[in-house]
């Protein structure tokens, strides 16, 4: 293998090194052309019309001349016969100026293969002028994405002797960049890290003579002391000396690999170079007896890969992981230390032949070999199937590789019954490491393999009997709404996560599952009891709406999150040994008592609808949420500065100490009918408030400057103030006792003022610009001011005193109700004719104006309203303010005016009795007028009717005036 990728590296390097620079024309002197950007591996969706090759290149225009235009000519593998030429003519680099990054992007058309290719590309003319360019030469090879086949997991070769200095740093710095890389992107064992080792001063293997053979086929006497597979650090080959070491841009372009490992890091990190894995693979060992074992691996080619001559190459190394960065990201390898330290071969150098049936499923299996020394779990077993790519190149690719560990010990199994009869049924499962072979038995009794790795993968297929077995070491199980009726993991001892909620499981044996750290078993199950007394490593529990009447978890000190809700016949919770607990829900329960730590960092308690008498939580001073309702709590302490959301509804506290909750954001306390007072001045950055249905007398809301949402109905509150809530949207106030409400004025988030029932005499809004919804109704109000309110919508004012409102400000008014205020049939006709013209007729009443024994509502003029849109509750017929008062006439001789308190009549009589009356006839005021005007004095405000009367006739002329 090495030798053929031997063949490819020099003239690779031939190539690139010896490319004439060529002559440029006097007006592009200057121009520097530096290099061509792109990846060594283009993926092609499958079944779709091909794409071009993708590339960047940068210019340095030095020259006198702007440079617009510019022509490539490429060809593939030093053919020219395939020259073709491409244009960009959107360049515009000015003298002087450089090339911007995401400028220089050009694509190519390639061949319709799969094949490995040589791409030689030649810049040939600038501006349409021809220039001689150098010649660059990138390796590529594209393929053809399935999306069944994962990603390539690739092979880590070195070669080194431990005693060298020189060469144990550079394997120390390779083994730091590969761990770094893992830690970083979070995916573990991407890389089989095989370490060849040298006796000390040597460069050559000794031991087997197959060993001998793999020394002879890498050419170890010629080697350096760091070799990289060139799956790795090149696609298209291993690097044979320092020199292409420490410049890798003959092989993948632009990356540039020296000494510092931090180089390494980022070659491997950011190049996009491994492609579509081609291959599924699910391995195995198995111990034949007497030391003696057998590889086997199964597994699917993808139908678009080139299955003949296929190869399989089986490696023996130790069971030895690269370390994990501390938490200062650093990588500790001591001195000599060696990691997945190389053994021997197992198959031949060449390898296998990997025979491919007809679906393209194979099923290999190894000779039998030996391993000495055997021990559990000390060695690994690496597997690669190797595509030799019999093309025009030459040139080796790996496939996919994986890894299994060699254990002797039996496979673990997780057995369950479930009562579904038919259909579909699926699991999800996750292994310690990645590739590992696992078998699902979906109910015939037949063994089907699939391959999971450290993330949960999900397996579905039809249902074909009751009994179900999983086999193989899974560490992760999700077999949630899958109707079991039972669940065996006692022969899964290494299960770290178990989700099983939702099935109807009345018992599950916990006693061997050491290694759970997660169990969630919520739902539909029926659990009576629990026995987690050796689940010692238990984090997570979740086992709400289960019949359990105890929860023993003394045993489990490392539980951090515990949901028991919903248990009817829990009455105690004791988590004394549970010193990291931090979420506790154990909301519907039956709880008299509740122990916690107090060294517990506890963030979360959810414990309403339970029993408990008091809570004492001033321990805790990382608390964020508390939900305490429905409870008979008489006491309730907590200091905790950082707790933003309190629940304490419907309780029997009747006081609160609130001070020391600085954080506080949402405050609930409805239905505390023994809670008489609350301070709120140190809790300014509360934002929902809400403690109806309570006692409290008087509350002081001017701190609460944040407050955006506030309910206070059904208190014996008298006077709020609000004038300094400027974020308020929503206030309910219903059923207080309250006189005064103050408002903040120049709002523009105010939505809903909801003050109904309460003993209001006069409300102003003043420039509420987003009031949608004011409910006023059974107050005593006489007047209402609303100022800069137009995207009022809804506006209830029934059942006051008032006799006139000007709403005329409310263009967005559709609902309003002014119904039992005492108004006349003139004063109704004034509201309907300040309504507004809605855009079409409304199904049902909008106007609510009267209740059918409301002779005003019944004799108002209606038409006013219907002629806008409205539709009236009561739908009056015009008489009672037809003329006034009764005989009410308009003259256009008698004519009055108002300014200023003051009124001016002009008679057409020579002496008249001018008479004054309230819209309901009350005389208000009279005055005797001689000559034809006169003006007056008066103190009133609204709408009456003046009436003049002929002293010697007695003809009334009448009029209607507002002041």
């Amino acid at each position: 293998m090495a030798q053929v990728m031997k063949k490819v590296v020099k003239p690779l390097q031939k190539q690139e090194v010896k490319a004439s620079e060529g002559k440029l024309p006097p007006e592009f002197e200057g121009v520097v052309f530096d290099d061509f950007y792109g990846s060594n591996f283009f993926s092609q969706p499958n079944n779709t019309p091909d794409e071009p090759i993708f590339y960047a290149f940068y210019i340095d225009n030095f020259s006198k001349t702007a440079i617009n235009t510019m022509e490539f000519e490429y060809w593939f593998d030093n053919d020219r016969s395939t020259l073709q030429r491409k244009t960009r003519n959107d360049i515009q680099l000015l003298p002087g100026e450089k090339m911007r990054d995401g400028v220089g992007f050009i694509t190519f058309h390639t061949p319709k293969d799969t094949e490995p290719h040589l791409i030689y590309i030649k810049p040939s003319k600038l501006n349409g002028i021809d220039v001689d360019l150098k010649t660059y030469v990138r390796p590529f090879r594209k393929y053809y994405i399935d999306a069944t086949y994962r990603r390539p997991t690739h092979v880590v070769e070195t070669f080194i002797d431990p005693t060298d200095k020189e060469a144990f740093n550079r394997y120390r710095g390779l083994v730091t960049s590969i761990s770094m890389m893992k830690y970083r992107t979070r995916q573990p064992n991407r890389y089989e890290f095989i370490t060849f080792v040298s006796k000390a001063g040597e460069k050559k293997f000794t031991a087997t003579p197959s060993e001998n053979e793999l020394a002879a086929k890498y050419k170890i006497s010629a080697m350096p002391r760091v070799m990289v597979d060139r799956n790795l650090m090149s696609p298209y080959g291993s690097l044979n000396n320092h020199e292409e070491l420490r410049d890798l841009s003959i092989y993948t372009p632009a990356m540039r690999i020296s000494d510092v490992q931090t180089d390494i890091y980022e070659f491997l990190l950011s190049r996009p170079f491994y492609g579509p894995g081609f291959a599924q693979m699910t391995p195995s060992v198995s111990s034949v007896g007497d030391g003696k074992f057998v590889c086997k691996v199964n597994g699917t080619i993808s139908s678009i890969q080139n299955t003949k001559g296929l190869r399989m190459n089986v490696y023996l190394v130790e069971n030895n992981p690269i370390p994990e960065p501390d938490e200062n990201e650093k990588v500790n390898i001591p001195e000599g230390a060696v990691y997945n330290k190389f053994i021997k071969m197992i198959s031949p150098v060449e390898g296998y032949e990997l025979k491919v049936n007809d679906d393209n499923t194979y099923n290999f299996k190894s000779d039998v070999f030996t391993i000495d020394n055997f021990e559990a779990n000390k060695y690994r077993i690496v597997a690669a199937i190797v595509d030799p790519c019999n093309g025009q190149l030459q040139l080796s690719s790996v496939l996919q590789s994986c890894g299994t560990v060699v254990t002797n010990e039996r496979t673990s199994e997780v057995s369950m019954t479930t009562v579904q009869a038919s259909g579909e049924m699926s699991f999800a499962l996750a292994a310690k490491e990645p590739n590992t072979p696992i078998t699902i038995d979906w109910g015939d009794g037949n063994d089907v393999s699939y391959t999971i790795g450290t993330d949960f993968s999900e397996f579905k297929s039809e249902i074909k009997g009751p009994d179900l077995k999983i086999k193989g070491n899974i560490t992760k199980l999700n077999c949630m709404t899958n109707k079991l009726k039972a669940l065996d993991i006692t022969g899964c001892p290494q299960l770290e996560v178990l989700q099983a909620a939702y099935n109807y499981l009345s018992e599950i044996d916990f006693s061997k599952s050491t290694e759970l750290q997660n169990i969630e078993i919520f739902g539909s199950n029926s659990l009576q009891e629990i026995n987690l007394t050796n689940c010692t490593k238990l984090i997570r529990l979740v086992a709400s709406q289960n019949f359990l009447k105890e929860l023993d978890l003394s045993k489990c000190p490392n539980l951090s999150y515990v949901d028991c809700s919903r248990m009817k016949q829990l009455k105690n919770l004791d988590l004394s040994n549970c010193h990291e607990v931090k979420n506790i829900i154990a909301n519907e329960c039956a709880l008299e008592s509740l122990i916690i730590p107090d060294d517990a960092p506890l963030v979360e308690l959810l414990c309403k609808s339970n029993r408990l008498p008091s809570l004492d939580l001033s321990a805790y001073k990382a608390l964020e949420n508390l939900d305490c309702s429905s409870n008979p709590i008489k006491t309730l302490k907590v200091e905790s500065p950082v707790l933003h959301t309190l629940y304490a509804m419907s309780t029997k506290i009747s006081t609160l100490d609130l001070t020391k909750l600085g954080s506080l954001k949402y405050l609930a306390l409805k239905d505390n009918a023994n809670l008489t007072a609350l301070n709120l001045d140190k809790n300014t950055e509360l934002e929902e408030l809400g403690f109806s249905n309570c006692k409290i007398e008087k509350l002081n809301f001017l701190p609460l400057s944040k407050l955006n949402k506030l309910w206070c109905s059904n208190n014996p509150l008298t006077e709020v103030n609000l004038a300094n809530c400027n974020n308020l949207k929503f206030i309910e106030a219903s059923k207080c006792k309250m006189k005064t409400l103050t408002l903040p004025a120049n709002n523009d988030v105010m939505e809903k003022v909801l003050v109904s029932d309460n003993e209001l005499e006069n409300i102003t809004f003043d420039n509420l610009s987003a009031l949608r919804l004011v409910n006023l109704r059974n107050n005593v109000l006489t007047s209402v001011v609303l100022k800069g309110t137009k995207s009022v919508e809804q506006l209830a004012m029934s059942g006051n005193k008032l006799h006139s409102v000007d709403i005329k400000d409310c263009s967005n008014l559709k609902i309003v109700g002014f119904a039992n205020n005492g108004m006349t049939a003139c004063e109704l006709n004034d509201m309907y004719s300040q309504l507004p013209k809605l855009s079409k007729f409304p199904n049902k009443p909008n106007l609510l104006n009267g209740t059918t024994s409301d002779e005003a509502a019944l004799t108002s003029n209606t038409k006013i309203a219907l002629e806008r849109n409205w539709r009236p509750k009561i739908e009056g017929d015009g008489s009672g303010c037809a003329n006034g008062i009764e005989g009410m006439g308009i003259d256009n001789e008698f004519v009055v005016s108002t300014f200023e308190h003051h009124l001016k009549v002009r008679s057409p009589f020579a002496i008249s009795l001018i008479s004054i009356y309230s819209l309901d006839g009350k005389l208000v005021m009279q005055h005797h007028l001689e000559g034809a005007e006169a003006i007056f004095s008066i103190q009133l405000s609204g709408t009456y009717i003046v009436r003049c009367t002929d002293d010697i006739t007695k003809e009334t002329l009448t009029t209607k005036v507002v002041f």
